[in-house]
């Protein structure tokens, strides 16, 4: 059953692997029309990304794997390396998944200090926080373009208090 951590790091090796001289090949051998509906398809409708699809008997489709930042920053990741520069009307296009829903979701997980966490009102944590901002700039949504001002501004101010220069 194909997931979306073992896509990512199948198209990382297949990356790493490619010849200095030809890179542009590296992906040659996957379908990525394919691979980029499938991907679509693993959205949720908050936004958010699964891991896994499974056709559950008299139910349809279900997106297995929990709201989890990881699978935000894979699906960014997968979507980043094989849509390429591919515009609609030229060969290889294939539609997008919803990258505003998808930044909306993440900002959503922001806590009160500027972090991120499972939601918004969770302790804030690198991990998150990694894969968040990561997802954002894969978007070309780079967070001081996308965080509220205010937030922006509270976070230096709260690395003062209660320090010797507070």
């Amino acid at each position: 059953m194909a997931n979306a951590p073992g896509t990512l790091f199948a198209l990382q090796l297949l990356a790493l692997l490619a010849d200095e001289d030809g890179p542009e090949g590296a992906f040659d051998g996957v379908d990525r029309v394919q691979t980029l509906r499938w991907l679509r398809r693993l959205q949720r409708e908050d936004g958010s990304f699964g891991e896994v699809l499974r056709l559950l008997p008299s139910q349809g489709w279900f997106i297995g794997g929990g709201y989890d930042m990881r699978h935000c920053y894979i699906a960014a990741s997968i979507r980043w390396m094989l849509r390429g520069g591919v515009k609609e009307g030229e060969p290889g296009w294939v539609e997008d998944f919803d990258t505003e829903k998808l930044a909306s979701y993440i900002l959503s997980s922001q806590t009160y200090d500027g972090g991120f966490a499972g939601s918004s009102q969770e302790e804030p944590h690198a991990g998150y926080a990694y894969c968040a901002i990561s997802a954002l700039s894969l978007l070309d949504r780079p967070l001081w373009e996308v965080t509220p001002r205010k937030a922006r501004m509270r976070m230096p101010s709260s690395r003062h208090e209660g320090s010797a220069a507070g």
